[in-house]
């Protein structure tokens, strides 16, 4: 669902009371897992998203052999998970171990 979209259901006191920022940094993790989990298969098992921040995602990986292979196709990923949320919200994908 584009981010667009999603304001648009939100109610303004929701918005004001800072939960959509929340609601879409929830999206963007849930996204961007979805994303890495399909390219990467079971190696992703212990990987979290740490923080979502000005189209910023940092992602905690268990090995640092995953958080390489990230970084080598970090811009392909960042185009698939834009691409997933219909918007170019991602900007970074910062891989550390």
């Amino acid at each position: 669902m584009p981010f667009e979209k999603l304001d648009n259901l939100m109610s303004g006191s929701l918005q004001r009371a800072g939960a959509a920022g929340k609601v879409r940094a929830a999206i963007v993790a849930n996204t961007t897992l979805l994303v890495i989990k399909e390219r990467f298969g079971s190696k992703t098992d212990q990987l979290i998203v740490r923080r979502f921040k000005d189209g910023k995602v940092t992602l905690v990986c268990g090995t640092s052999v995953l958080a390489e292979d990230i970084r080598l196709v970090a811009n392909e990923l960042i185009e698939e998970i834009n691409h997933h949320l219909e918007s170019d919200v991602v900007k970074q994908l910062v891989a550390v171990t």
